[in-house]
């Protein structure tokens, strides 16, 4: 079981239910495959906000924040 560490109870059931919450909310996208993003347009169906945090971004920091469990910068 995971533990946040520093956080009451009551909080970390606060945070499970926000983390049920939003992964709920974009399951098409968790339950779907690399291939069908592209195929499905699930671009679309991001809030506007994330395709203008994700569109500013290089191949290279995508592939950075995907991929590099060491990446830091992951505003």
């Amino acid at each position: 079981m995971l533990h946040a560490a520093g956080l009451s109870p009551e909080q970390q059931r606060k945070l499970a239910t926000s983390l049920i919450s939003f992964l709920s909310q974009y399951r098409h996208l968790t339950d779907s495959y690399i291939i069908e993003f592209f195929t499905e347009d699930l671009w679309q169906t991001l809030p506007s906000s994330w395709q203008s945090a994700l569109g500013e971004l290089s191949s290279q920091q995508i592939a950075d924040l995907l991929l590099d469990p060491t990446c830091k910068d992951r505003r």
